[in-house]
């Protein structure tokens, strides 16, 4: 069996197969070892690569590129939004996720997960080419900090593309396995721990690795999606398209030609800064029958993008706390030749370590081995070689009050299983609705919804009684299965958590849920709320350290909101009276509980 090892990046994509005792990277139909991830449709005509990348100044709006920043995302987020206005598709909402509109043939649409199979296809295509064999398992690398709606979105783009994924590997963990197999470092030697920042067109990766003995265990990382070469590329097209304005009172983000025009000189003139300290744009007829002439020095760039450089520091100082444990760091993707990121990670170090530039194949040389290495090659080379990731964010569930419950922790090694035990929070309550959350934040708002379900038909009995163990499963993929189960009756209940984009299709409770009237959610969030404090009090469940005094506060919060609870049943009152007994006992029992190093659940 053989499998290709695929590195889907932002900009561009390369695939590589281990062969003959190394890895082959394949060049496609024009000689060329990356393809540029453009796809470009006009009429009947599908075309994929440096073509594509040649039609965009005819048919701007019918040449998708960067489909990697919008997969898997909501439309409204933050991140779609701020760019969007600079791409000279167009992008619209579709079931609260981005689309891209054409007008082929009549108007498509086309979501992020299409376009990136079309891609991913083409990739499979070129590997049967190469070996003359059908091509279905894969390896595809991923941010580390791609969330579990991005990995699953990446997952059904290649299964549109008739691929069978064998993992989702992390861009970093997969620059690290190409490096240590073309290391000559002594294996038997001690343990070597490996700063690893991968910055390319779309994403930041920072990861610390532990390499013993061929074995690359993933400490812990760090990293933003939504960071890489493509955001200086908007800072800079923003820069010009506002000196425009300034110049000739046009506004250029208008016309898609023009502004395919100026991304590309600008994305030019960044590759220039690298090794000089000025660039000069020269666009003759960008719009209206104007030229547009000017330059742009290093300074200048590094006072623009100043924010994003401080972004990457704060991402590589979260990993790295502690420098002296780091024997080498090593610097992966384009984006990390430019100067400034360079000597900031230096100073970092203090100049002390080594600091390695690994070249652009690097990431998709470590997919190739881990599809070799998963496919069951028994190359000798590879008999050593063992990768152990670990969970981007930490998962669990919401609680009382908002609170989110962490279930597993961000940096657990994967695949992992952990469960934590829920109980009923009324007499005879006979269904639980469990919200799950992915993030580090303490409010479960905060962070990301993955999902809401609901466990129901649990037998009648008094509240507390019923014990609900809820397991999370992350696979090797750092995707999330959850299961409920109930110990006292054995029935169980099996949940694929999607991600956000097709969460309200999961199963019929979220709507459910949604379409309760406030009135009914806020009295249910304070009855389980209140049930759940007196629980731990008439079971002396209360963590020792809390004083007598503390303990009757938290008595008179609890018995003023059953009293309140009691008085609701018979006149009913308004949401903003339950929202303000919300939040009276919020304040009152998390200011004694967090004290003491717990909180409700």
């Amino acid at each position: 069996m053989v499998a290709l090892g695929i590195d889907l990046g932002t900009s561009s994509c390369r695939v590589g197969v281990w062969k003959h005792d190394h890895v082959e990277i394949i060049t496609n139909e024009h000689g060329n070892r990356a393809t540029p991830c453009y796809v470009s449709m006009v009429a009947n005509k599908c075309v994929i690569g440096e073509e594509a990348k040649r039609q965009v100044p005819s048919y701007p709006q019918n040449t998708i590129f960067n489909a990697k920043r919008f997969i898997g995302r909501k439309f409204n987020d933050l991140e779609v939004q701020s760019v969007m206005k600079y791409y000279p598709f167009d992008l619209f909402s579709k079931d609260g996720r981005p689309y891209v509109t054409i007008e082929r043939q009549g108007q498509q649409d086309f979501s992020a997960e299409e376009i990136s199979s079309v891609i991913l296809k083409k990739m499979k295509s070129l590997g049967e080419v190469h070996l003359g064999v059908p091509c279905e398992d894969v390896v595809i690398t991923v941010p580390c900090y791609f969330t579990d709606a991005q990995r699953r979105a990446t997952q059904n783009a290649a299964k549109l593309a008739g691929l069978k994924v064998l993992r989702l590997l992390n861009d970093s963990t997969a620059a690290v396995i190409a490096n240590g197999l073309a290391s000559d470092r002594d294996l038997e030697s001690d343990e070597h721990r490996i700063l690893v920042i991968g910055l390319g067109a779309g994403a930041l990766d920072v990861t610390s690795v532990q390499d013993q003995w061929g074995v690359f265990e993933v400490e812990t990382v760090a990293g933003d999606c939504h960071l890489g070469g493509e955001d200086f590329d908007d800072r800079l097209v923003f820069h010009f398209v506002q000196e425009f304005w300034s110049q000739h009172q046009k506004d250029i983000s208008l016309d898609p030609r023009a502004l395919w025009r100026l991304r590309a000189e600008c994305e030019r003139a960044k590759c220039a800064l690298s090794s000089a300290t000025r660039a000069d744009i020269a666009l003759e007829y960008l719009h209206d029958g104007i030229d547009f002439y000017s330059s742009i020095t290093r300074a200048q760039f590094e006072a623009i993008c100043s924010d994003l450089f401080q972004r990457i520091l704060d991402r590589v100082e979260k990993v790295l706390r502690n420098k002296d444990s780091v024997a080498e760091v090593i610097l992966a993707g384009g984006s990390t030749r430019i100067p400034y990121i360079q000597t900031m990670i230096s100073k970092l170090v203090c100049g002390k370590l080594p600091v390695k530039n690994l070249n652009p194949e690097t990431v998709a040389t470590g997919a190739a081995v881990m599809a070799a290495v998963l496919s069951g090659n028994l190359s000798p080379k590879l008999e050593d070689t063992l990768a152990l990731d670990v969970a981007s964010f930490s998962l669990g569930i919401q609680t009382a009050g908002g609170v989110m419950t962490h279930v597993i922790s961000s940096s657990a090694t994967i695949p992992t299983r952990k469960s934590e035990i829920f109980t009923t929070y009324a007499d005879n309550q006979s269904s639980l609705i469990f919200r799950v959350f992915e993030g580090d934040n303490e409010r479960a708002n905060d962070n990301n919804l993955l999902g809401i379900f609901e466990l129901s038909d649990i037998p009648p009995a008094p509240r507390g009684v019923p014990r609900i163990e809820v397991r999370f499963d992350i696979d090797a993929n750092n995707i999330l299965d959850v299961t409920a189960f109930d110990q006292n009756t054995g029935r169980m209940k099996g949940v694929t958590v999607s991600g956000p984009a097709q969460n309200h299709a999961m199963d019929d409770s979220y709507q459910q849920f949604m379409d309760e009237d406030a009135g009914t959610r806020v009295k249910k969030t304070l009855d389980w709320y209140t049930s759940n404090l007196r629980l731990l009090i008439t079971e002396d469940k209360l963590p020792g350290t809390v004083k007598a005094s503390e303990k009757a506060s938290l008595e008179s919060a609890v018995k003023r909101a059953e009293e309140f609870l009691s008085m609701a049943e018979k006149e009913g009152p308004n949401v903003e009276r339950y929202e303000e007994m919300q939040q009276m006992l919020e304040t009152t029992s998390l200011s004694i509980l967090r004290k003491h190093g717990t909180a409700p659940s």
